[in-house]
């Protein structure tokens, strides 16, 4: 879910509905788990791992490693199926958007056969241009889910509010790209090693009071846009920034927080996965013209939920078995290749299948569980 809801944000919503559930259970998918998950590794128990001598965080006698990779096949992989299901389930969507749909693929798979083909020069760079993707894609979701939610709460963005949310966001995501292309600082994702371009220090340092000072003046921007709306302001609002300050600035740069960073994926992938879970079921809804009901909701849902487990399955493991098994590649270059493929598609997808402009679209988005279990909701 991408900023391109951004156009919607000042908006008032025809009948506000401001949470799909409740306050705190909407709270805790936009990012209230991940602040708590954090503050929890930071401050709780983290145990000393006995073969690295590093500190890391063990639940129920595995390392947040472990869990991390289980949480792969749950959520990561899964989120991205669930893109790509909305984009190919129907003739319709397809022809709605043919440029991503045939086009994309094409240049993105050319892309993946060359970095197959180089796994020591172009694979490199393949796998690092989806690394560089990455926060930015994870900040135009911040924003977006800003937006959104705004707009179902009948909250007006003003323009500052907007300018300021925006380079605040966006300043924390050039600020963890900037310590990674350090001089000395490598990556290494499957068997492809990931070099920085070496960017002078001060770069760093300049985009680290870029975030100090954008954030003052979004707090300046929240109390202007509060005051403008008679005092009322949805605190959920501030949930998605504050997450992505916790993803991007305090786990991997304030405060060096072990087994955290494992877990940042999954927690972009369960806020999109919040939100796609409601689109799904309501225009489902729509489509069969069938009246909301508990045991139509558990259907769709395990229907749903296996079918893009499925699909994320395929696409970032049997995908990279498929390759390995078929041609000299390492299986750990085949991966990484892939996986970076599939998120670079990924990237294109949702930067077209979530505008608000479309009413489809700007309805869903605007259901909440109380109307898809056959209530009027909230």
């Amino acid at each position: 879910m991408t900023a391109t809801a951004n156009r919607a944000g000042g908006e008032v919503a025809a009948e506000a509905r401001p949470y799909f559930v409740n306050a705190w259970v909407d709270g805790f998918f936009l990012g209230g788990f991940s602040i708590f998950f954090f503050v929890y590794l930071r401050f709780g128990v983290v145990f000393l791992d006995q073969d690295s001598g590093a500190e890391t965080a063990t639940f129920l006698g595995q390392s947040a490693a472990r869990w991390a990779v289980l949480a792969f096949w749950v959520l990561n992989w899964p989120h991205f199926a669930a893109t790509s299901y909305r984009l190919y389930r129907s003739k319709e969507t397809v022809s709605q958007y043919p440029v991503t749909a045939f086009g994309v693929p094409i240049i993105v798979g050319i892309g993946a056969v060359l970095a197959l083909m180089n796994p020591a020069t172009v694979a490199p760079w393949f796998v690092k241009l989806f690394f560089i993707w990455s926060p930015y894609h994870f900040s135009g979701q911040t924003i977006g889910l800003t937006v959104l939610y705004a707009r179902r709460a009948g909250f007006t963005v003003t323009p500052l509010l907007r300018w300021s949310l925006t380079w605040f966001v966006f300043a924390t995501c050039a600020d963890v790209q900037a310590r990674a292309e350090l001089p000395g600082t490598t990556i290494t994702f499957g068997d492809v090693v990931i070099p920085s371009i070496g960017i002078p220090t001060w770069v760093s340092d300049f985009t680290n009071w870029a975030v100090i000072a954008l954030g003052m003046v979004l707090i300046l921007a929240v109390v202007d846009a509060t005051q403008r709306s008679a005092g009322r302001f949805p605190v959920i609002l501030v949930i998605p920034a504050l997450a992505q300050l916790t993803w991007f600035k305090l786990a991997v740069g304030t405060w060096e927080t072990r087994s955290y960073i494992e877990f940042v994926n999954l927690f972009h992938s369960i806020q999109y996965l919040f939100i796609a879970w409601f689109m799904q079921m309501k225009e489902r809804q729509v489509v069969t013209g069938e009246e909301g009901s508990r045991s139509r909701l558990v259907k769709e849902t395990a229907v749903w939920g296996l079918l893009i487990f499925l699909i994320g399955a395929f696409m970032f493991r049997g995908s990279a078995r498929l390759v390995s098994s078929i041609s000299p590649v390492a299986f750990g270059v085949s991966l990484a290749v892939m996986t970076a493929a599939f998120q670079l598609h990924h990237f294109f997808v949702d930067g077209v299948i979530w505008k608000l402009r479309n009413p489809r679209i700007r309805g869903a988005l605007n259901t909440s569980l109380g109307e898809l279990m056959g209530g009027k909701g909230r």
